[in-house]
């Protein structure tokens, strides 16, 4: 994955995480621990692109490609199943026993 489209996803997830807490939508939690998943799988193999200029004035277009984040990879899991237990708990088992009138 190149790191441009990994920091969206980070993003989004993150953004996705402070409405899921402030609405309490059952929608908007499952995407985001859907895509804390994602991202933890991902981080596995990131490409970073780079340009270079030689000294014969040679442009040279590449992809460094790191694969030792896996350290990253289970703090994003480990992410992904805090925000499943809140869910599951502050959203999906009031709704359940139905102490909400409404659904997000």
């Amino acid at each position: 994955m190149i790191d441009t489209m990994f920091y969206a996803l980070l993003g989004m997830a993150i953004l996705f995480l402070l409405l899921t807490v402030k609405w309490k939508s059952l929608s908007l939690g499952l995407l985001d621990i859907v895509l804390w998943f994602i991202i933890s799988a991902s981080v596995h193999s990131l490409e970073i692109p780079y340009t270079a200029i030689q000294s014969d004035n040679v442009v040279v277009h590449g992809v460094h490609e790191i694969q030792s984040l896996y350290s990253v990879s289970l703090i994003f899991t480990a992410i992904g199943f805090i925000v499943l237990i809140y869910w599951l708990i502050e959203i999906v088992f009031p709704l359940i026993h139905q102490k909400y009138t409404r659904m997000m």
